[in-house]
């Protein structure tokens, strides 16, 4: 008898439609951020376009996600705000509305080795509001207070830090921005 091919075949199938909807997702939150942008140059304007995102979902994300492991546009809102931003606009942000933008701000500190994190995370531990969480393939609810002692699930210094030199030095993105 001739091997079954078809469960290897609908396997493969599923992968490339979870890789396409990961890059069709990806393509129209940097899209829409960098119409945006094309739109109002400023600075602050494209901060609050992606401070404006990211409250909308109110989701933190590690930079892969879901079954190809593909970056988030979560993270890419959080990339790019972060590459926008200063520590003191950061800081600013850890009293935001939203429980996302005060942990991603929290994540932003922490990778710009702010001197006063501690001080910031002290008043973070006892913010208990809610938000959604993307660690890989699992979705789950967590706090801003259990988020800030396990930054480790949604930040990876290596690769953003890696992300964030493509953005300064990409002409590309630099202009978009």
């Amino acid at each position: 008898p001739s091997p079954d091919v078809s469960g290897n075949a609908i396997s493969i199938l599923i992968c490339i439609m979870i890789l396409n909807r990961n890059i069709l997702a990806i393509f129209l939150v940097l899209t829409s951020f960098l119409s945006y942008s094309q739109g109002d140059k400023t600075r602050l304007d494209s901060v609050n376009k992606l401070k404006s995102i990211i409250q909308t979902n109110n989701i933190v994300a590690s930079q892969g996600v879901g079954y190809a492991g593909m970056p988030s546009r979560h993270w890419y809102s959080f990339s790019f705000l972060l590459s926008l931003s200063t520590n003191d606009e950061l800081l600013e942000m850890t009293h935001d509305s939203s429980p996302a933008v005060r942990l991603y701000a929290y994540i932003g500190l922490v990778h710009n080795k702010y001197t006063y994190i501690e001080t910031v995370k002290r008043s973070l531990l006892s913010d208990t509001a809610y938000l959604s969480s993307i660690e890989g393939c699992t979705i789950e609810e967590t706090t801003v207070a259990k988020g800030v002692t396990t930054i480790e699930n949604w930040y990876f210094e290596k690769s953003t830090s890696s992300f964030l030199t493509t953005i300064r030095n990409n002409q590309n993105y630099r202009s978009q921005l």
